[in-house]
């Protein structure tokens, strides 16, 4: 709940941040607020097969 922002029927001063911002964090590079922003990561659009050897 930290990551998500706050909807747009907030205050003006914290509408769309999230606490952690309000609090003074950078969390521009911080995947986890991309995710609670709605948005999704860069996924491996390939699996490596070779990752784990067959024993």
């Amino acid at each position: 709940y930290r990551f998500t922002p706050f909807s747009q029927d907030a205050q003006p001063r914290i509408r769309g941040k999230c606490p952690l911002e309000l609090a003074g964090y950078d969390i521009s590079q911080v995947p986890m607020a991309s995710l609670c922003a709605g948005w999704s990561l860069a996924w491996p659009l390939e699996v490596d097969q070779n990752l784990v050897p067959n024993s």
